[in-house]
């Protein structure tokens, strides 16, 4: 019989061990750590995070975004155990999370899939599709530094004194995870992460103003870069990808030998591509009416 229940912090260990599996059947390699959930789950704590049991075993997980937004948002993590699948796993949780979105009023619901049987589960539940995203990863060797645009210059990030200008940048460009929210909220979700490093954000410049940002979190060698953005009077210079390069060299400065980032277009893909990261995943987003 299937148990769900909220995630507590206790259940971090098996929750890896979950996600080090999915990832291992899916994408043939996981680099997934305990340490790594932990700091997840306490960047948003509010978060409606769940884990099924099956058989005495972390049988899957699902976590529901419902906060300030029009739609809900089943996060791209959610996924069943490879070995106990067909058991009625995922069913179960998205009967949960659903029901947790109705009753918060909401009208739509959004979920990602990357594999075949992931996009049919979703198309029998009603879902239909929406977009895609890609990540992109870099082994990160001999990085050598990027030469800036004729105009430009790039610096290091100069803790929170640079914060206030990097956000009005990000958001003149409406950028992931800027537009629409408070100077605060940006602040705060990116100092409190448990990987935040002021060494691995680069930062370009037009005289004396901040017109663009690439900003990479390190942790044990592996890094992601969570925001990239080119105000958009300065785009189309070869500055996005000078500053992403710039990115890369700071992060391999500080040990990191591994990089990932995901674009939700396809000319930021080719962007990423042209600074010398590889596409490795495509998600799909569907979503359907509550």
């Amino acid at each position: 019989m299937i148990e769900l229940r909220p995630v507590s912090p206790d259940d971090a260990a098996a929750a890896a061990e979950l996600f080090h599996a999915r990832e291992l059947r899916d994408f043939g390699a996981s680099r997934r750590t305990e340490e790594e959930l932990r700091g997840w789950w306490a960047e948003d704590p509010v978060a409606k995070r769940w884990l099924a049991w099956l058989d005495g075993r972390c049988a899957g997980y699902a976590c529901l975004f419902d906060g300030d937004a029009e739609v809900a948002d089943i996060h791209d993590e959610s996924c069943t155990h490879p070995e106990l699948e067909g058991r009625g796993v995922a069913t179960a949780l998205f009967d949960l999370v659903e029901g947790l979105a109705r009753e918060q009023a909401f009208q739509r619901i959004r979920a990602t899939a990357w594999t075949d049987a992931g996009r049919a589960f979703l198309e029998h539940r009603g879902y239909r599709f929406a977009a895609s995203f890609w990540r992109l990863e870099a082994d990160l060797g001999d990085v050598r530094p990027p030469e800036a645009p004729a105009g430009y210059r790039l610096e290091p990030y100069r803790e929170h004194e640079d914060d206030e200008a990097l956000y009005a940048c990000a958001l003149s460009a409406e950028a992931d995870w800027a537009y629409g929210a408070s100077f605060a909220l940006w602040a705060r979700h990116r100092h409190s992460r448990a990987d935040y490093d002021p060494r691995g954000w680069a930062v370009a410049w037009a005289g004396d103003v901040i017109v663009g940002g690439a900003l990479g979190f390190p942790l044990h060698g592996d890094a992601w870069i969570l925001d990239v953005f080119v105000a958009p009077e300065h785009q189309g210079h070869g500055l996005g990808r000078a500053v992403v390069q710039d990115c890369l060299r700071r992060l391999r400065e500080i040990g990191c030998d591994h990089v990932g980032l995901e674009a939700d277009a396809e000319n930021a893909m080719r962007l990423y591509e042209r600074a010398g990261l590889r596409v490795t995943r495509r998600y799909d987003t569907y979503e359907k009416p509550l």
